[in-house]
């Protein structure tokens, strides 16, 4: 008790006499809040989980830069719904007052793009349907369903195939890249579709199936666990055909179950954060998006640390400043380009994990 009254005596004494006494400098820099709609739970789960990495890694490289914002995610669970995405949104919005929303796959993305909207408030997407880019303050960034349809349909000319059985998970995004690879098969034919009920769980059927037709080749598409679940099966069933992917084997997470098989996937991430990620989190790329939320989150890093007005910018600025700032080559996606309608392509990428390490065909 003493030696406190002797140490408010001496503080006292300080005032008077002039002296100012140091207190902590409050952190008072304006945040920029992201609020992330991903499925936090689920048989999509991989997604947030690869992306709150990312947002690590994205936090870890800008935390010894001068910013003049600081930079805070929320993060709701969307339950790969677009009811739930959409309720999301507006608890984003309304309670938390978030400046730009993070959204993943399409039908969850296309039901929010009207919130946005009538909001005003900045979407930017990973997913390939377009359409919810509609209205100004709505982007996505993704490599088109097209081009990605387009890269493996000129390897499989190139190997001489001239048949395919192809098997699909139905849901919005996998039936954009299905609908856009039908467009460009010219010189292959179809043997035969089989189509992926989801929640679908035994495949030995269709793999018996599938093995009385020979094709060729095998096209997979669709997202998890379904294709993860195939993929596993098709491995046990020892199938001696060979197996190849638009999209869907980004998202494999035994890769012993498509060891050797090419897919055609989004625009590949520079070579720079490609070992950045092994040494951070010992994994290969691309398996999630994780470069995909990397790249956007550097996008609105640079929109809002480029803005030299005295204000924090407004959400109409915010969607005039990201399409300039596109077109500079430093984000960890290379080789950007952004249309009038706000989508953010680049190139696709034709890989394969041989023995657990990705290789590359062409770029």
């Amino acid at each position: 008790m003493k030696k406190v009254l002797f140490s408010l005596m001496i503080a006292t004494l300080l005032t008077a006499c002039g002296e100012k006494t140091e207190t902590p400098k409050e952190n008072t820099k304006p945040v920029v809040k992201i609020g992330v709609i991903y499925p936090l739970n689920g048989d999509a789960v991989d997604f947030a989980d690869s992306a709150k990495k990312a947002y690590l890694l994205f936090k870890k490289n800008i935390a010894q830069k001068n910013t003049k914002y600081n930079y805070e995610l929320v993060w709701e669970d969307s339950a790969t719904s677009p009811i739930k995405g959409v309720s999301a949104a507006k608890k984003l919005i309304n309670i938390d007052k978030v400046d730009v929303l993070f959204t993943v796959l399409s039908g969850v993305t296309r039901a929010i793009n009207p919130i946005a909207v009538e909001h005003n408030i900045i979407q930017f997407a990973q997913c390939v349907d377009f359409s919810a880019a509609d209205g100004k303050h709505n982007f996505i960034l993704s490599t088109s369903a097209k081009k990605q349809g387009e890269k493996l349909y000129n390897y499989l000319l190139k190997q001489g195939v001239k048949n395919v059985d192809i098997v699909a998970r139905y849901d919005a995004g996998t039936v954009e890249f299905l609908d856009k690879f039908k467009s460009v098969l010219q010189n292959i034919q179809i043997k035969n579709e089989y189509i992926i009920t989801p929640g679908e769980r035994d495949f030995r059927i269709m793999i018996q199936k599938i093995i009385k037709d020979q094709p060729e080749m095998l096209v997979v598409f669709g997202l998890p666990p379904e294709n993860n679940i195939f993929m596993k099966q098709f491995k046990e069933a020892n199938v001696n055909i060979p197996v190849s992917s638009v999209d869907a084997f980004s998202y494999i997470k035994d890769l012993n179950d498509i060891n050797g098989y090419p897919f055609s996937t989004y625009g590949y991430p520079k070579a720079d954060f490609v070992e950045m990620w092994r040494k951070e989190f010992n994994e290969e790329l691309p398996r999630f998006g994780e470069d995909n939320f990397y790249t956007r989150l550097q996008l609105v890093f640079q929109v809002y640390e480029n803005y030299d007005g005295n204000e924090k910018p407004n959400t109409n600025l915010i969607a005039d400043l990201l399409k300039r700032e596109v077109d500079k080559n430093i984000y960890v996606i290379r080789n950007l380009s952004m249309d009038d309608k706000g989508v953010v392509d680049s190139e696709a990428s034709l890989c394969s994990y041989e023995n657990g390490k990705l290789r590359i065909y062409e770029n």
